[in-house]
């Protein structure tokens, strides 16, 4: 994965996103923020004229973009969950290649 100017990120900076996504996503006010305006959205559109296509095409377009952040979100999470995989293996391997190297292997 790449940053915000396209330049690659290490392992470690993925994790720390992915703790900072988790974070985020964990967070009461978020979730409550996010389930307000979804359910305005929702009404919105439940209220809104079947005439007035235009308006209804926005608020749909609206809530795919909050349910896109929120999904955003969440592969961030997963990628970190990924990154941190790989550190913890990298360090295992390293831990067992001092383990052959102590003992003559």
């Amino acid at each position: 994965r790449c940053n915000h100017r396209g330049v690659p990120m290490t392992d470690e900076e993925q994790a720390l996103r992915g703790e900072r996504a988790r974070e985020l996503l964990d967070n009461p006010l978020f979730a409550e923020s996010f389930g307000v305006i979804e359910q305005e959205l929702i009404e919105q559109w439940k209220q809104s004229p079947a005439r007035d296509a235009e308006g209804r095409e926005k608020l749909w377009l609206t809530l795919r973009l909050l349910h896109q952040l929120k999904g955003r979100l969440e592969s961030v999470v997963d990628t970190g969950k990924a990154a941190q995989a790989s550190i913890l293996a990298r360090a295992a391997e390293a831990v067992l290649e001092t383990g052959r190297r102590l003992s003559g292997r």
